[in-house]
């Protein structure tokens, strides 16, 4: 959720709030250079939803959305979290997404809040 919180601040405070991380490995899967997060992030906010394999807690799987507020920005997000490789893998990845996505979508509009 995280991921996908940051994706969609606005770059300035992005720019801020990557200067000021700390990536510290956690699990041989947890990305710690900037650079490929920043990409990441990118796609993420292209794709509308981000998920994480195993980088904050080995067996561990999480696909999220944002939810908007009103004036468009993102002020939460919705998620599942699962297994991997079993509940959360790479071929179920845009299964969940349209998931998530779909209730992220439904929330936003009952908050005043779209993309």
């Amino acid at each position: 959720m995280g991921k996908v919180l940051l994706a969609y601040l606005p770059p300035e405070t992005l720019n801020e709030k990557l200067a000021s991380m700390k990536l510290r490995r956690i699990t041989s899967a947890t990305i710690t250079s900037k650079t490929l997060i920043e990409k990441q992030l990118l796609k993420f906010r292209t794709l509308g939803y981000a998920w994480e394999m195993n980088e904050g807690e080995a067996g561990v799987g999480c696909v999220a959305a944002p939810v908007f507020g009103p004036g468009s920005q993102a002020i939460a997000a919705v998620s599942v979290t699962g297994t991997t490789p079993h509940q959360i893998n790479t071929q179920r990845i845009p299964r969940l997404a349209k998931i998530v996505v779909k209730y992220a979508e439904l929330m936003s509009s009952r908050l005043g809040g779209k993309l």
